[in-house]
C-alpha cells in the first residue's frame, strides 16, 4: 500500500464502493503520513465512486455551467411521486412513497445496466406500469432540463471522453464485488487499477437457527464467549436487514452483554423514530394541505401536543382520538383552514 499511498500524495485517487471502506482507507493513510513523521498533509482522494461522479460534475459546472438541474434524492422521489399518483395505476395504490421509492430503485438498475426501455420486459402489468412511469419521467426530465443522479454517471463519462473534465493522475479502485456496466466503463476510461485484498486463512463454521432472533442471539453469546476470553477483541457482525432487526438487536445484545456501550450498531436511527420529532414531522407534513387519516390519528394522540393530558392514568388517551373518523370512502384529510397544533418542550 505504500506505493498507492504515495501516488495519492501526488494527486491520484482511490474509489471505494462504500463510505465505510473509503473511510479506512483514509484512516491507514493517515496512519501512514504519521509513520513518515509528518504533522500536515493534504487530504487526500479517497472516496465512494458516486460521490466522485458527484465532484467531477460540481467541477465541470464551476469551469463551464450546464443548462441541466441536478435533481436531489428527495426531489426525485417527488417526481416519481408525482408521476404515479397522476398515473391510472396510481388510483388504486395505498403506499404510493413506497412504491416510488422502488421505482427508483428499478430505474437506477436499468441505467446501471443499460437496459432498453422499449417493451421488452413487459412481462406483467407491474413491469408495463412501471415502464410507463419511466417513460414519463424521462420526458419531464427532458423536458425541463432535469437531471438524475442515476443519469450522472453517463453524462460525467462523456465529458471525460470529450476531455471536459481532466483525469486524475492515476486512479484505483477497491471493494467492489460486482461491477455494473455503467462502473466498468467509467473505470476503464479512468484507467483504475483495483487494489487487490490480501487472501486470509480462516475458518468457516456453520450454525442453522428457527429464526433471525434466534440468530441474533447466538451471535450475541458468541461475542460473549469471545470477549470474556479475550476482553480486548475486536469482533465485526454482518446483518441482513439491520434497519428492520435494530431494535432487537440493541435488546438483545445489551442483555448479553450487560451494557449498552460494550458494543456498536452502525446504523443511527431516522430522525422519525424519536417521538418528539417524529411529531415535530408530522405536524409539518399536516401544514402541507393532505394528510392520511392514519396519521392523523398518530398526530392527534401525540402526547407533544398542547392540551395533551400528562398526568393521565396508564393508557388514557386524548379526546382529540375521538375526532377521527373515516368520512366515507376517504382516506386522506385536507387541513385547509385548520391551524396546525403546537409542539410543547
Amino acid at each position: 500500500m505504500q506505493e498507492i499511498f504515495a501516488s495519492l500524495e501526488a494527486g491520484a485517487v482511490l474509489l471505494t464502493a462504500t463510505r465505510r471502506l473509503a473511510r479506512a482507507f483514509r484512516q491507514s493513510y493517515t496512519s501512514w503520513q504519521r509513520d513518515q513523521g509528518r504533522t500536515t498533509w493534504k487530504i487526500p482522494s479517497i472516496l465512494p465512486l458516486d460521490a466522485y461522479v458527484g465532484h467531477l460534475w460540481s467541477e465541470c459546472l464551476a469551469e463551464a455551467p450546464e443548462n441541466l438541474l441536478l435533481l436531489t434524492g428527495e426531489q426525485e422521489a417527488l417526481v416519481w411521486q408525482q408521476i404515479i399518483r397522476e398515473s391510472p395505476e396510481g388510483e388504486s395504490l395505498l403506499q404510493v412513497e413506497a412504491t416510488a421509492r422502488c421505482a427508483m430503485e428499478a430505474w437506477d438498475l436499468i441505467q446501471s445496466y443499460r437496459l432498453p426501455l422499449d417493451g421488452r420486459f413487459q412481462v406483467t402489468e407491474d413491469c408495463a406500469a412501471f415502464e410507463g412511469w419511466a417513460q414519463e419521467f424521462e420526458r419531464r426530465c427532458a423536458e425541463r432540463h432535469w437531471l438524475d443522479f442515476s443519469r450522472l454517471a453517463d453524462i460525467v463519462l462523456n465529458r471525460l471522453c470529450s476531455g471536459a473534465i481532466t483525469h486524475p493522475s492515476a486512479a484505483y479502485y477497491a471493494g467492489f464485488d460486482e461491477i455494473s456496466p455503467r462502473q466498468r466503463a467509467l473505470l476503464t476510461e479512468l484507467a483504475a487499477e483495483e487494489i487487490q485484498s490480501t487472501p486470509q486463512r480462516t475458518v468457516t463454521r456453520t450454525r442453522v437457527c428457527p429464526a433471525a432472533e434466534d440468530e441474533i442471539r447466538c451471535a450475541a453469546a458468541w461475542t460473549r464467549g469471545i470477549l470474556e476470553e479475550n476482553p480486548g477483541a475486536s469482533i465485526g457482525i454482518v446483518v441482513l436487514n439491520l434497519r428492520q432487526l435494530r431494535s432487537k438487536i440493541e435488546r438483545i445484545f445489551r442483555d448479553e452483554l450487560g451494557a449498552a456501550d460494550a458494543f456498536h450498531i452502525s446504523l443511527g436511527q431516522s430522525l422519525d423514530r424519536y417521538p418528539i420529532l417524529y411529531s415535530a414531522l408530522l405536524i409539518l407534513e399536516f401544514a402541507t394541505g393532505i394528510m392520511p387519516l392514519t396519521k392523523l390519528g398518530v398526530l392527534l394522540r401525540s402526547p407533544y401536543l398542547r392540551g395533551a393530558s400528562a398526568n393521565g392514568p396508564p393508557g388514557h388517551r386524548s379526546t382529540r382520538g375521538s375526532a377521527v373518523s373515516v368520512p366515507g370512502k376517504s382516506r386522506s384529510m385536507s387541513c385547509a383552514g385548520i391551524t396546525p397544533p403546537i409542539v410543547q418542550f
